[in-house]
């Protein structure tokens, strides 16, 4: 008694009651129902704050897409990238520096940056890096430390099992 909820029904078609923090794509603006479709492309960062024997203190922000700079990372379309064309897992830290951004990618197996950067460029939705890269205003570096990936599933493993998605 005198509590106020609030119901969201489940249909084919829903909007949700509270904010998601979904980061979204409009993919048509007509449907059968009145509303725009979207793609759900991922959720607003996640913090991080890990301590590993490898790289030290990590604390910032997860999050498949990121802008920084004014360069917009497609973090699915990076990891899809590596582990289709270069089978390899990864952990990747964007940092800021003085005038660039820079990519630190760790991988399990060595992936030459220059045959990196060519597949960008030859890859229809993360084309835009190149020029970024070709400006200076994007550096992308690959560490080739299988012990780096080890010790971030583990962390990770640990705590959530083996479902869990590496940030």
């Amino acid at each position: 008694m005198g509590e106020n909820y609030s119901y969201t029904l489940l249909f084919e078609y829903m909007v949700p009651n509270y904010s998601l923090r979904d980061i979204i794509e409009i993919v048509d603006e007509e449907s059968p129902f009145g509303l725009p479709t979207i793609r759900v492309l991922g959720r607003k960062g996640v913090r991080v704050d890990i301590k590993l024997e490898t790289l030290g203190h990590i604390r910032g922000y997860f999050s498949m897409y990121t802008r920084v700079m004014g360069i917009i990372i497609d973090g699915f379309r990076y990891t899809n990238l590596l582990g289709r064309i270069f089978k390899t897992n990864h952990i990747s830290l964007v940092q800021t520096k003085h005038d660039h951004v820079l990519i630190t990618t760790y991988t399990e197996i060595p992936v030459s940056r220059e045959e990196f950067i060519e597949a960008i460029k030859n890859d229809k939705k993360l084309y835009y890096l190149y020029d970024d890269i070709m400006n200076s205003s994007l550096d992308i570096e690959f560490i080739h430390d299988p012990k780096v990936i080890e010790e971030v599933k583990e962390h990770y493993y640990s705590r959530y099992g083996e479902q869990v998605r590496l940030p």
